[in-house]
């Protein structure tokens, strides 16, 4: 009986550790709707949407996130998530922060996930 508990005594401290990394992270969720979307495409039109602003605001401010941008599936849906993808690179942001997954759970919009954390 006593050697159990000697073993997770032990392992108290990595249980701990692992719990409290759990709370480190935030995440931040943007809609961008295909209506919102700019018909014409050039670099000042996507600059003006708010969310895109917003990850422009962070980044600048030194915040330590990835951007992963959901996309309903489909090739034309694969194609303007990497248009934004593209577009958030050309702006500076390295494209090592920024990863593309499949499903958001509304066929018409891309979902941009901030995640911060250590």
């Amino acid at each position: 009986m006593t050697i159990r508990w000697a073993r997770l005594f032990w392992l108290l401290p990595g249980l701990l550790m692992v719990c409290g990394r759990a709370g480190a992270f935030e995440s931040t969720e943007l809609v961008i709707p295909r209506s919102q979307w700019p018909e014409y495409v050039n670099s000042s039109s996507i600059a003006e949407l708010p969310q895109v602003r917003q990850v422009l605001r962070q980044f600048d401010e030194g915040g330590r996130f990835r951007i992963i941008v959901r996309y309903p599936g489909g090739t034309a849906n694969a194609r303007w998530a990497g248009e934004l993808i593209g577009w958030f690179i050309a702006h500076g942001v390295p494209g090592q922060y920024i990863n593309r997954e499949l499903g958001t759970g509304d066929p018409d919009s891309l979902l941009l996930l901030l995640v911060t954390g250590n």
